[in-house]
C-alpha cells in the first residue's frame, strides 16, 4: 500500500547549516541548487532500510523559483534539519511511501508538482496481540427462560439436549417458566426486560456472592439448534 500525507506547505529556502540538534551530519548547500539546473525533482535514495534516516532534496530549481516540501510526519523540515531545500525522512515500517514538493516559479507564473517513491525495506513488525481479559471469577450459572405453553418441539429438543450437556458439564444450570415468581428470579426478569429480550431467553452469569457483584456474561435470545445454543453458552463460558 502506498502512503500519502500532504499537510501544510513550508517553504524551504532556510539558511545552510552543518550539524543537526540530533548530530546528523546535514548535507552541504553546494551545488545542490544551481540557477543551471532546468529540470526540478526530488533528489534521494529510492529505498533505505526501515529505521534508518535519509535525505531528500528539491534539485533544478531555477533563480527564480522557490521549492517547498509537503511535510509529513515521516518527513522532518524543523529549521534545524533544512539546509537549502533538504529535508530528513525517517520511518520505521517498510512499505512504499510517496514524497511530494512543489516547485513555483514567480517570473514565469508556474506550479510544478513533484513526486517521488521510496521503498522502505526490512521486516513488518509483528502485529500486537490484544491482551486478554482474565476470566471473571465465581461459579459459572445458566438460567434458560422459556415459555412453556409457546414451547414448539424443535425448541423442547434443544432445552432436551441443553439439560444433558449441562450436566455433563457440571455448569449449575435451570430452566424455568418467565412466570415464575420466586425473588431469587426478580434480578434476571428485571434484566430481561431492561433488554427488550422476547421470546425464549438464555442468560450466563457469576452470580453475585459475599466478595463481588454479580457479572452478566451473556443475556441474549437462545438459538434454535443445541449445537448453536451450546457453542454459544461455551464462549460466554470462557
Amino acid at each position: 500500500m502506498i502512503r500519502y500525507a500532504i499537510p501544510l506547505l513550508l517553504l524551504c529556502c532556510l539558511p545552510a547549516a552543518i550539524v543537526s540538534q540530533d548530530g546528523l551530519a546535514q548535507p552541504t548547500v553546494g551545488a545542490a541548487i544551481t540557477a543551471a539546473e532546468t529540470v526540478p525533482e526530488i533528489a534521494g535514495p529510492d529505498e533505505i532500510p526501515a529505521g534508518k534516516p535519509a535525505w531528500f532534496s528539491v534539485t533544478g530549481v531555477s533563480g527564480s523559483a522557490s521549492a517547498a516540501f509537503m511535510p509529513t510526519a515521516l518527513l522532518d523540515t524543523s529549521p534545524s534539519r533544512v539546509v537549502s531545500g533538504n529535508a530528513l525522512f525517517w520511518v520505521s515500517e517498510p512499505g512504499t511511501y510517496v514524497l511530494t514538493a512543489i516547485v513555483v516559479d514567480w517570473d514565469a507564473k508556474r506550479f510544478t508538482p513533484l513526486s517521488k517513491q521510496v521503498t522502505v525495506t526490512g521486516d513488518k513488525p509483528n502485529p500486537p496481540v490484544p491482551p486478554v481479559p482474565p476470566p471473571t471469577p465465581g461459579d459459572r450459572f445458566v438460567l434458560i427462560v422459556s415459555e412453556t405453553k409457546d414451547r414448539t418441539p424443535q425448541e423442547a429438543a434443544t432445552l432436551a439436549t441443553l439439560r444433558r450437556w449441562l450436566t455433563d458439564q457440571k455448569i449449575q444450570w435451570r430452566i424455568i417458566d418467565p412466570t415464575t415468581e420466586a425473588e431469587w428470579m426478580e434480578p434476571y426478569s428485571v434484566e430481561i426486560a431492561r433488554r427488550g429480550i422476547k421470546g425464549s431467553v438464555l442468560v450466563v452469569t457469576v452470580p453475585s456472592s459475599p466478595n463481588q457483584n454479580g457479572v452478566y456474561l451473556a443475556v441474549e435470545p437462545l438459538p434454535g439448534r443445541s449445537q448453536d445454543a451450546i457453542a454459544r453458552i461455551e464462549e460466554a463460558l470462557k
